[in-house]
């Protein structure tokens, strides 16, 4: 043991009792297992960062099949040329704005691969070029009752925005 000495200043009271208050700290941290409980916690991100990349994935792919069958193209075997011709990452960079980067991923694919994807239909309109002499789409004739209730489902899905008009009484 060592030989008591008295404390004569606030200072050095106050150095005593942080080196104290260090040692405690220490023997508490090793005690608790708060180092087990950082890596469960760092592990627990890691698995909410890939549950989150997977979401996002699955509605960026749910996005390009509407984007698809929005332009006629419901035919499995395109649909999954193009899947894996678009560039995922680049979307992921442009989170919150994969709308845009897609029809402009689609519409560089239409040009690349004329055969898998019709270039008018993909044709992006962009108001700083000028407007397109000739319109990109026909518009689309207003629903009737009968059309949509023959639709299938991928139909109703490809059209949701019109669907969803037409049943809240905007019928023209």
């Amino acid at each position: 043991m060592t030989e008591f000495t008295p404390i004569t200043s606030q200072e050095e009271f106050d150095e005593r009792i942080k080196a104290r208050l260090a040692r405690e700290r220490e023997k508490w941290e090793k005690d608790s297992g708060t180092e087990d409980l950082k890596a469960q916690l760092a592990a627990k991100d890691e698995e909410i960062a890939e549950l989150h990349k997977a979401h996002w994935r699955e509605n960026t792919e749910r996005l390009i099949r509407e984007q698809l069958a929005a332009k006629g193209i419901a035919e499995e075997g395109r649909v999954s040329r193009v899947m894996r011709l678009l560039d995922f990452d680049a979307l992921a960079e442009r989170e919150g704005q994969e709308d845009m980067a897609l029809r402009s991923q689609l519409e560089v694919l239409s040009k690349d691969v004329p055969e898998l994807l019709d270039p008018e239909r993909f044709r992006v309109h962009r108001p700083d070029r000028g407007a397109s002499a000739r319109p990109i789409l026909k518009p689309e004739k207003p629903l009737t009752r009968d059309e949509l209730e023959g639709m299938s489902e991928q139909e109703i899905n490809s059209r949701w925005d019109q669907v969803r008009a037409f049943l809240a009484g905007e019928r023209s």
